[in-house]
């Protein structure tokens, strides 16, 4: 016995997007038209052990802090003055990745990346 119509139901983006489906389905899209060789590009592994290729150039980031929630805002950039500081990123460093619908920073492991070309 299969569901007809009425069983589907509507659901305001924010509420799926604050589960993470949304964002993780946006990157599985982006991620097939990237390639490891173009700068700006990583793999990343988080903490459940799912990797991802993503342009570090499309997304917020910020460094990791071995901190409670508390004590770090979880749910905004503003205030953090290492947002997208591509000094921070390396092979096997660790940052947090923010989740745009489900506003939050997820913890990640540069597992390799692409560096940009200096501009002189």
């Amino acid at each position: 016995e299969g569901y007809s119509p009425a069983d589907d139901t509507w659901e305001p983006l924010e509420h799926v997007g604050s589960t993470g489906h949304v964002d993780r389905y946006e990157r599985k899209q982006r991620e097939r038209t990237l390639s490891t060789y173009t700068p700006g590009v990583a793999v990343i592994e988080y903490d459940d052990g799912e990797r991802q290729t993503i342009n570090l150039l499309q997304e917020k980031f910020r460094s990791w802090m071995d901190i409670s929630d508390d004590e770090r805002d979880d749910d905004s950039v503003t205030g953090d003055k290492d947002v997208n500081d591509f000094n921070l990123i390396h092979g096997g460093a660790m940052i947090e990745l923010l989740w745009p619908h489900a506003q939050i920073f997820f913890s990640c492991k540069i597992i390799s990346w692409t560096p940009i070309a200096e501009v002189n």
